[in-house]
């Protein structure tokens, strides 16, 4: 599952030490040592307005060498502790979470920065079913009890006219009813059998618990849950759901969900 730290902006994932590789052969880091100067540059870094947006308050900055970067720690409301490498205007960041996982942006220019998966991975193996009828294709890596993944799966119904989605099972070892729940699922007769399945679960359906499967029907999931999982790990996923572009480019799933228009207000008499 995904905790996404509050920045919109940011569609994927890279590893940490993609980053530390762009900084091999480098000088040392250069640590801020006057307490004046890191609280000065601390409150520099809060004015910026894109700091602003994540509400984040810095504890501490070290400038990296020569390269006009800085390693930033801080803390946001809900107590999450967060890193962020940035320039000192805030155009280009690194956000790393708790776990290690690094975020990648050009806040400039609103866009992530990201190297796309190699989608003939991807495709070498059949997805587990697809769902809608729309001409955008995008390939979706889903964990059925993910909580995260249900938030999507619920709002499927939403976009299934502009999308078509090529689903696969990348169950978490530690989801001990996963493979239970794709059983059930793959034993749709149809592929929209299978959604119905995948997003009736997502609501809080329960039925795969009391459903009898036959041996044939539980044969059936198999290759999927074992493909999924491989190829997952080959493009070196990170969190469910994970929704790639026909390219290999991530795809942050909330924006393909349609805002609600605004309501004209009634003119004043």
């Amino acid at each position: 599952m995904k905790k996404m730290i509050k920045f919109s902006i940011i569609a994927s994932m890279l590893s940490i030490s993609a980053f530390a590789a762009s900084t091999e052969n480098k000088a040392p880091e250069k640590v801020v040592d006057s307490f004046s100067q890191i609280e000065k540059l601390n409150k520099h870094f809060e004015g910026l307005e894109v700091f602003k947006s994540m509400s984040v308050d810095f504890v501490s900055n070290k400038q990296i060498g020569d390269t006009g970067m800085y390693i930033l720690k801080g803390k946001q409301p809900n107590g999450s502790l967060v890193k962020i490498i940035s320039d000192k205007n805030g155009e280009y960041l690194v956000i790393v979470d708790q776990r290690g996982q690094a975020q990648v942006a050009d806040v400039k220019n609103k866009k992530a920065l990201t190297t796309p998966v190699d989608m003939s991975i991807v495709k070498s193996k059949k997805e587990a079913f697809t769902y809608g009828t729309g001409s955008k294709q995008l390939y979706v890596f889903t964990d059925p009890e993910c909580p995260v993944c249900k938030e999507f799966e619920k709002t499927w119904d939403s976009i299934k006219n502009d999308v078509t989605l090529h689903v696969y099972f990348y169950n978490l070892d530690y989801h001990k009813e996963a493979n239970n729940m794709t059983k059930y699922i793959m034993a749709g007769k149809t592929d929209a059998d299978k959604a119905s399945r995948l997003i009736d679960i997502a609501n809080g359906k329960e039925d795969y618990k009391t459903a009898k499967l036959t041996a044939e029907e539980e044969k059936v999931a198999a290759p999927f849950i074992i493909d999924g999982k491989e190829i997952g790990n080959k493009i070196i996923i990170e969190g469910t759901p994970t929704v790639l572009d026909s390219e290999g480019n991530s795809v942050n799933w909330p924006e393909l969900i349609p805002q609600p228009k605004d309501v004209p207000r009634p003119a004043k008499k």
